[in-house]
């Protein structure tokens, strides 16, 4: 990464208090997560014999940001914190008192959004980074169930197991315990049906070596396909295994599932489960469209295209124009703006997906409070059509979202059915307006599901007030209405 000055600062004292002695016995606290759970040192974790891997760093910390990407931390913690054995836990401090809390969540002067991948809590607490004397960041301290701190290097996670097992007491572990990750959980659909490939990635947590697994992808609970893993995968190590041809069907619920390690039960259930979305495109009458790019603070490195099903770029734009304030092109007037391009597209049925593109791979992540929700947005006759997220580590390098084209929609579809929500943005609270009963499931940029519902009627309220600010997508499908709308959380 390459994008904050303060890098080297990082590394530098940030006060003049010494750093907290090894051997020191860890001061308490009890202090509130981001997302409103109390975590009390000793009381929650020392004092149930649990050890403790204390990490304090700050948003705009490079190195912080470098490490929080090597997972090591994330992995420990699905291993032996709550996700896994339940012997250790990991807490996250920010501890940088000048750091508002949405610099945590990507916006503002941070590397990116904190939260994404992280199974750990995130306090946001300059306190406990006094208590604990920070001299810089990242600081992180192994705190043995005893309470005597140490400080450790940046390590990985069998190095972290190893450091607590040689110092603190002997790890268990849990056997037959392995997470699955979906490469993209988002499967669009410009018909009732679609027919796609499913990457899935096999993470060994467990501490025997996982040998053969069975894998599933699940329709409304039925299982509709199964793949065989036979290898020799130990601690950490992961393997890739394809679905290569699934029929989705919009408006049913899927996921894919681990359904036995080594021949037996697998032992977190939870991990070892991905949602997978279907989301159906939603239908444009004209061939007229505008599209809005909402730029970060890197414009130059910014590029999307849109494409037919054979693949033919009918539309694109960027990079735009570089600034000059820094050496990697920050700034200047296409920063953190609104290009807008008009755009023709043939009077044909067809379906087109939209990529967002980064040539620094790293997405549209780096906005300003003032933009803080870069991406893409298509609109027909003023209305908004789909928008793509573009404020997340891009890891394809590609962002896929799609719409179609049908000329009878001007007849039919938007004639006969309406649907819409108000007001939005709004703090969470939503109400929809429809001529029909619909369905609607609501996801995250990452394409987790955050909430869903059957049988709305017309006035219904959708209450997402406990999610955190930001964009979310709804997919709302019924009878003759199949779309999908932007909320965002103020």
């Amino acid at each position: 990464m390459k994008k904050i000055l303060l890098t080297i600062f990082a590394l530098t004292a940030i006060g003049l208090t010494a750093q907290l002695p090894n051997g020191s016995t860890a001061p308490d606290f009890t202090a509130t997560d981001i997302y409103g759970n109390s975590h009390s040192l000793y009381a929650d974790y020392l004092n149930e014999g649990k050890h403790v891997l204390l990490n304090v760093s700050a948003t705009w910390c490079g190195p912080c940001w470098n490490y929080h990407n090597t997972h090591a931390l994330a992995d420990f913690y699905d291993a032996y914190g709550p996700n896994g054995s339940n012997e250790a836990m990991v807490l996250y401090v920010e501890g940088d008192s000048s750091t508002p809390v949405t610099a945590i969540f990507g916006t503002g002067n941070t590397w990116g959004d904190w939260t994404k991948g992280t199974p750990y809590p995130i306090i946001d607490n300059a306190t406990i980074a006094n208590q604990y004397q920070i001299a810089y960041f990242p600081t992180l301290y192994r705190i043995c169930s005893n309470g005597i701190v140490t400080e450790l290097n940046q390590l990985t996670a069998i190095n972290l197991k190893n450091n607590i097992n040689n110092n603190c007491g002997t790890l268990t572990g849990a056997t037959n315990h392995a997470k699955l990750n979906i490469a993209s959980n988002i499967v669009y659909s410009c018909s009732d049906s679609t027919t796609s490939s499913v990457s899935t990635s096999l993470k060994n947590f467990g501490t025997n070596n996982i040998t053969s697994a069975v894998l599933v992808v699940k329709e409304n609970g039925n299982v509709i396909a199964t793949q065989n893993f036979t290898g020799n995968l130990a601690q950490y190590s992961s393997s890739t295994i394809s679905f290569p041809s699934i029929t989705f069907n919009v408006g049913n619920d899927y996921q894919a599932e681990i359904q036995s390690i080594n021949g037996g039960t697998v032992y977190n259930a939870e991990l070892g489960m991905s949602e997978i979305n279907v989301i159906g495109s939603e239908v444009v009458a004209s061939t007229n469209l505008e599209v809005r790019v909402y730029t970060d603070n890197y414009p130059s490195e910014i590029s999307w295209k849109i494409k037919n099903t054979a693949g033919t770029v009918v539309a694109q734009g960027g990079p735009y124009q570089a600034g000059t304030v820094d050496q990697w092109g920050g700034g200047g007037p296409d920063a953190n703006t609104t290009k807008i391009h008009n755009i023709t597209i043939p009077a044909i049925y067809e379906c087109y997906s939209i990529e967002l593109l980064d040539s620094y791979n790293d997405g549209w992540i780096y906005n300003s409070a003032a933009a803080p929700n870069s991406g893409l947005e298509v609109f027909e006759n003023g209305n908004s059509v789909i928008f793509v997220d573009g404020n997340f580590n891009f890891s394809t390098n590609v962002k896929p979202a799609a719409f179609k084209y049908d000329e009878s929609a001007s007849i039919s579809d938007i004639q006969t059915a309406s649907f819409s929500v108000y007001p939005n943005p709004s703090t969470g609270i939503f109400n929809i307006s429809t001529s029909e009963i619909v369905r609607v499931n609501v996801v995250d940029i990452s394409g987790k599901t955050v909430y869903k519902a059957d049988a709305l009627d017309n006035n219904a309220i959708i209450n997402i007030s406990s999610l955190q600010a930001g964009i979310y997508l709804m997919n709302v499908s019924g009878e003759s209405i199949n779309k999908t709308e932007k909320l965002i959380i103020k």
